[in-house]
């Protein structure tokens, strides 16, 4: 949380306008000077997480980045070799961070350790509240999709496994403070 916050600072110094994709690096003309440091955080505490990690470990490091800027949010997109994405979002102003990792031939108790593992590394060691024993079963629109929701209670968090015929295809951890 300690980036969110830094992120506010940043976001409310900046007037810069609605922006399309740019290039990942801090110097980016998407990004006005008070928000270089923020972003520099921003990317370092992505790349150390866990679905950063695990995308990484499968294919190597991200084989694209992307960034891109709507009013308060800003996105991070990787791309990796095996078909794999990451998509870090954070919204200062609400307080509001996802990341939604796209995933390949996980299994289930790997898809659950790695939602615990980013949760801690959300929100340190005791982590928000989720509840792991006790998901819900939310339908989706796509056919023969599902996601499997895990609730906390602190700012709103939650873990989510999107499932499509049976197998995991994604991780989501988000919260909204």
């Amino acid at each position: 949380m300690a980036v969110v916050r830094s992120l506010i600072a940043a976001c409310l110094l900046s007037v810069a306008p609605v922006m399309a994709f740019a290039d990942c690096s801090a110097e980016s003309a998407i990004l006005s000077g008070p928000l270089h440091k923020a972003f520099r955080e921003f990317v370092a505490r992505t790349k150390a997480g866990p679905f950063y990690r695990e995308l990484a470990g499968k294919s190597g490091a991200a084989g694209a980045c992307a960034l891109s800027r709507n009013g308060d949010n800003m996105m991070l997109v990787y791309t990796f070799a095996n078909g794999g994405r990451l998509q870090a979002t954070v919204n200062p102003a609400i307080e509001f961070a996802e990341q939604r990792a796209t995933v390949s031939s996980i299994t289930e108790d790997r898809a659950l350790a790695l939602l615990r593992n980013a949760e801690r590394h959300a929100f340190g060691a005791d982590g928000c509240g989720i509840e792991w024993k006790e998901p819900e079963k939310e339908g989706s629109a796509a056919p023969g999709s599902s996601e499997i929701v895990y609730r906390g209670d602190t700012c709103n968090c939650q873990g989510r496994e999107l499932v499509k015929d049976g197998r995991v295809i994604a991780l989501i951890l988000r919260s909204a403070c």
